[in-house]
């Protein structure tokens, strides 16, 4: 499922829902379709803190 929905994310004809979702990826918000760009996946990922054991 995961591969799909990046294949469903990058690989988009020119068209109504390829202007949507390159609208949507000008954000730097959890409605971001790229999860790089997603902050809350960002902490999820990055946030982690081995030392103090908590995001």
């Amino acid at each position: 499922a995961g591969a799909r929905n990046v294949g469903d994310t990058w690989h988009l004809p020119d068209g109504d829902e390829q202007v949507e979702r390159d609208e949507k990826m000008k954000a730097r918000d959890d409605d971001n379709p790229s999860k790089w760009a997603n902050q809350g996946f960002q902490q999820w990922l990055f946030g982690w803190n081995a030392f103090t054991n908590e995001y």
